[in-house]
């Protein structure tokens, strides 16, 4: 059977389907839909129903978004049994890794960067994301930007710093290096001013049977600086320093 994609402003042919999910928001399909209309490569799938209206099984976002901008809605007309769960259980949703891999594989230099950095260090991609465009590990506020394709890279000297306290845990044999609360406490340590971080790996050398595995962020925090300190006099705060300088950054940047 030959399934014809039409197109029309009459949005009263349509009606929602009672299986299916609530529509809460589409304030991003009504964007997206607002610069590129709708593409006719992704139809909405409809079939017909015993009161002469169309029953929109799948674009029930798209089409509200349609309607709201009074753009034609595109669809295409499939009287199969197939309901929407069958049909959003035969799909993958994207994760980030998936961005990346058709990033790489067009060539993309920053997003090959991203990948090499994952590779040398072993930390999550959403860390390695953060850290390459100059934030703070698990910022977060690159991810948008990394899905769409126009994520940049930033100044790589905090990155360089994670990664070269990571690869030197690795050496002296602690399995937790790339842990991604680890990462995350690690980043913001090395955000404090006063921080050695020459000091920092001598220490995690001599003491690395005494640096554990923490159950979360504050925690690993506490550990850093328990091994900076360790059979020192001068004893640095380091994990209250760390947050007060994660809030001062907040506050002047956002989410980092």
């Amino acid at each position: 059977m030959k399934y014809e994609v039409k197109s029309t402003t009459n949005y009263g042919l349509f009606e929602l389907a009672e299986l299916n999910r609530d529509v809460e928001a589409f304030k991003k399909v009504e964007k997206s839909m607002a610069a590129f209309g709708w593409i006719p490569a992704y139809p909405m799938h409809v079939m017909k129903g015993g009161n002469g209206k169309y029953q929109i099984k799948a674009g029930h976002h798209r089409f509200l978004a349609a309607k709201k901008l009074g753009i034609p809605v595109m669809y295409v007309v499939c009287n199969d049994p197939a309901t929407i769960h069958d049909l959003e259980a035969a799909t993958v949703p994207w994760a980030m890794k998936h961005y990346m891999q058709s990033y790489v594989r067009m060539g993309t230099p920053q997003y090959i960067a991203v990948k090499e950095y994952i590779e040398e260090t072993g930390v999550p991609l959403g860390i390695a994301v953060s850290l390459l465009a100059g934030e703070s590990a698990g910022s977060g506020n690159k991810t948008d930007a990394f899905k769409r394709g126009v994520y940049k890279l930033g100044d790589p000297t905090h990155a360089n710093q994670v990664k070269a306290v990571i690869l030197h845990m690795k050496k002296c044999g602690i399995p937790f290096a790339s842990n991604s609360l680890f990462v995350q406490a690690l980043s913001k340590v090395l955000r404090v001013d006063t921080l050695d971080i020459n000091r920092l790996k001598s220490k995690i050398g001599s003491h690395a049977a005494h640096f554990e595995k923490q159950p979360t962020l504050q925690k690993y925090l506490e550990a850093i600086e328990a091994i900076y300190n360790r059979r020192s006099n001068a004893k640095a705060p380091l994990a209250f320093l760390a947050n007060e300088k994660a809030k001062a950054r907040h506050l002047n940047f956002g989410k980092d």
